[in-house]
């Protein structure tokens, strides 16, 4: 079941009481995402690049965060400043590419800051975090993330790579452009691997994300896949 919401969807997503079995995110293009569900809130490629709604003073209202993650340096999926900032008002823990990690490297505290070495857990609290090596033009990560129960991947725009081992109940799947590396097919082979319980098309042109829909609903009748809207407040229950 889905739910959507526009007005301030920032504020909506951080103040918003969610059952143990929902989930809230925010789409903001690329394959940006805030997610909260059982109670925390993840980052995932956040960044100011091409996206007016984050330029405007909306990047103040995230002053809630548990995690930011980045999957790798290039500008729609990273922003210096706006990691930064993140980091100020929300003292939010870091997990990003190792090319960002030397980024960031004495611009954050040493000790908030975290490389995603391929397949090498990362705990923080409750939450377990492994980066896997994508393929990109650019050295890129994608992320499997899990917290009191919940699995969570966010595929950044990586071309396919082998993802049997991560079985997750939520998957963020780039389709298409202006990534080289990713396609509906390619976002489909993700899918099946991981079986999610719902699919959300990112990182796409629409006729893209449409494309991914079909061909999931096709092989995974009983995955939802969801092609959310820019900057909109999308709730759902598995």
């Amino acid at each position: 079941m889905t739910e959507k919401k526009r007005l301030d969807p920032i504020s909506d997503l951080i103040t918003l009481s969610l059952k143990k079995n929902a989930f809230a995110f925010i789409y903001f293009g690329w394959a940006g995402i805030l997610l909260k569900a059982i109670q925390r809130i993840i980052a995932f490629d956040l960044s100011k690049y091409d996206n007016i709604f984050l330029k405007k003073k909306n990047v103040e209202k995230i002053t809630t965060l548990d995690l930011q993650l980045n999957s790798h340096i290039h500008r729609d999926h990273f922003d210096l400043g706006s990691t930064i900032k993140f980091y100020q008002q929300t003292r939010a823990r870091i997990i990003v590419n190792p090319q960002i990690f030397e980024e960031l490297k004495d611009k954050v505290p040493n000790e908030v800051v975290f490389s995603a070495i391929p397949s090498k857990p990362i705990n923080i609290g409750n939450f377990t975090v492994i980066g896997i090596e994508g393929i990109h033009p650019s050295p890129i990560s994608v992320f499997y993330v899990k917290w009191n129960g919940l699995s969570v991947f966010h595929g950044g725009d990586s071309d396919y790579v082998s993802l049997e081992n991560y079985k997750a109940d939520l998957a963020f799947i780039p389709t298409g452009y202006p990534s080289p590396s990713c396609s509906p097919e390619k976002g489909l082979k993700m899918a099946l691997d991981i079986t999610p319980k719902v699919a959300v098309a990112t990182h796409g042109k629409k006729a893209q994300m449409k494309k991914f829909k079909t061909l999931v609903e096709k092989e995974l009748p009983d995955t939802e896949v969801v092609i959310p809207e820019k900057n909109e407040l999308i709730k759902m229950t598995f």
